[in-house]
């Protein structure tokens, strides 16, 4: 939560942007979009350095359930793979929402 907090203060404050110095000119609502841009993109990096990419990540236990679905149809899972089928599912249930 500080992370967030020092990227959008550092943004929208000191109109720095990575290491370059960006300063926005114009009229004040152009300025507003602009920052909000800026702090936009600044979040969704923060973002993926802390969690990953996402939607690979979501791709991956989309696999796994179906390696299991697969293997389920065929010969059929042992306990401990419906467990681990469960306990993926509730990790894409839960990056949903």
């Amino acid at each position: 939560m500080e992370v967030r907090k020092h990227v959008v203060t550092s943004r929208w404050l000191h109109h720095s942007y990575q290491k370059e110095h960006f300063e926005v000119h114009g009229y004040d609502s152009f300025i507003i979009i602009r920052k909000l841009k800026m702090v936009k993109e600044e979040l969704k990096k923060w973002n993926k350095e802390l969690f990953g990419d996402v939607k690979i990540k979501n791709c991956n236990l989309q696999g796994t359930i179906s390696s299991f679905d697969l293997k389920d149809e065929s010969i059929g899972l042992t306990l401990d793979e419906i467990n681990q089928r469960k306990s993926t599912q509730t990790d894409i249930y839960l990056r949903l929402f």
